[in-house]
């Protein structure tokens, strides 16, 4: 298999079976497609620390960071926190509680 079916087998491993049917609670989003093959790879390790974080916290990953949210931290791969300030639905409480962990992943 080619290095990008094995970064989309490993999402879809993360994201599980399809929710999607009559109370399924919704159908499954398109996942990104990247170019780069680094830009993928980050996805692929944005959403699990993600995954990771939100089974912590017992929260839904969305929930941790929006799907558009890690699409924009591939876009601008930020490494400092000023960077991180402008980065889509980053305000003040989600940079104080993931900021640190987030630069390091990215």
């Amino acid at each position: 298999a080619a290095a990008g079916g094995d970064a989309n087998d490993a999402l879809a491993e993360l994201l599980g079976p399809s929710r999607g049917g009559p109370g399924g609670g919704g159908a499954m989003r398109e996942l990104p497609v990247f170019e780069d093959p680094t830009d993928e790879a980050l996805h692929v390790a944005l959403r699990e620390w993600r995954k990771a974080t939100a089974a912590a916290n017992r929260k839904r990953p969305f929930r941790v960071f929006p799907e558009r949210t890690l699409q924009d931290l591939v876009a601008k791969k930020p490494t400092t926190t000023s960077e991180l300030q402008k980065v889509w639905g980053l305000g003040p409480a989600r940079l104080a509680r993931h900021g640190d962990e987030v630069l390091a992943v990215v």
